[in-house]
């Protein structure tokens, strides 16, 4: 019968001090406390998945709390019910964060004027590019193309018209 794992709080955490060698202390549902002789102290899952013994990261003490490192086991232990390994499951959204990144409106915005702009004057392309970048890119252009929403395009565009209507001379009406 495997041995049962002491109910490990988060008193017992901060008290544990560092060793020479780094030391495990377990927490229970493969989760345990690694703590390394300079003092930090990480959590980390072991569990078996078709068969191979892995081990994922939960995180550092205390950036991650007890009752945090517990729920992300919970939550592994649901992908490996569900047939998935979740280290390939944390890779796989890293992989697609990592691709946000790189799929931003300020990239698209730029592949649009540098296609649109040939033909145009050289006075007119530059106006459009420094609305762009002065008006539009500080709102959305970090954003990943992907998860811009309308109502994020929608106030951009208020704040160019209400810029707009701040700058026009006397006697114009609004536009």
């Amino acid at each position: 019968m495997p041995k049962l794992a002491k109910a490990l709080t988060d008193v017992a955490v901060r008290n544990y001090r560092p060793k020479e060698k780094p030391f495990k202390v377990a927490a229970g549902r493969g989760l345990h406390l690694l703590v390394k002789p300079d003092g930090s102290k990480f959590w980390v899952f072991g569990y078996r998945f078709e068969g191979d013994e892995n081990s994922l990261s939960m995180g550092r003490y205390p950036d991650v709390s007890l009752v945090d490192a517990e729920e992300r086991v919970r939550e592994a232990h649901k992908s490996i019910a569900q047939g998935t390994d979740p280290s390939e499951k944390r890779r796989d959204e890293k992989a697609k964060r990592v691709a946000n990144k790189a799929n931003t409106f300020e990239l698209w915005a730029g592949k649009w004027w540098q296609h649109w702009h040939t033909g145009k004057s050289p006075r007119h392309a530059d106006y459009v590019k420094r609305r762009l970048e002065a008006d539009i890119y500080p709102s959305i252009g970090k954003l990943p193309i992907n998860e811009i929403e309308a109502h994020q395009v929608v106030e951009a565009v208020k704040a160019v018209a209400e810029r707009a209507r701040l700058i026009l001379p006397k006697g114009h009406t609004k536009p």
